[in-house]
């Protein structure tokens, strides 16, 4: 083996320790379970919950608000805005102030569905929060934030 593999292979983090590999697999899994559970409890899919959480908190979105909050594809939102107005989940309505902007609101049968799966997901969320410690989740959301600012910095300092 050549000297320079060698020195390589000493100095580069394993596969296990790399921050990117920790986080994509840790979210991977979450999201896989999510998806289960939100397809047997309510019969949706995980970006449709996560549509409903955030126009049951904003009451009225656009699926560009949606897009700049949670960085989601745009055809990902779309399709999805799609298939949810298809469903009755979400109604889309002109907006009043914005002529070219399209408000989305919760229907009587996504409110059906979003009761019917947010008590197995605030359990969940509750169940994966309750394995750390107070300090440990001030820890792990302050490295989010940490990791965020360092990425916000990399993006800026890009060719």
């Amino acid at each position: 083996m050549p000297d320079d593999t060698r020195s390589m292979q000493e100095t580069e983090p394993q596969l296990s320790e790399r921050v990117t590999y920790r986080i994509a697999r840790a979210h991977a899994r979450m999201n896989a379970q999510a998806a289960r559970l939100l397809r047997e409890t309510a019969g949706l899919s995980l970006t449709q919950w996560r549509v409903l959480v955030m126009l049951a908190r904003e009451k009225a979105f656009t699926a560009a608000d949606i897009v700049r909050f949670t960085q989601f594809d745009k055809g990902l939102v779309s399709r999805t805005v799609s298939r949810m107005t298809e469903e009755d989940l979400i109604s889309q309505a002109t907006s009043r102030t914005d002529g070219r902007a399209t408000v989305l609101k919760i229907t009587d049968k996504g409110w059906k569905a979003y009761h019917k799966a947010r008590p197995a997901m605030l359990a969940r969320q509750s169940r994966l929060m309750s394995s750390l410690t107070v300090a440990e989740r001030a820890a792990f959301y302050a490295s989010l934030d940490r990791l965020e600012a360092v990425m916000d910095v990399l993006d800026q300092e890009a060719p």
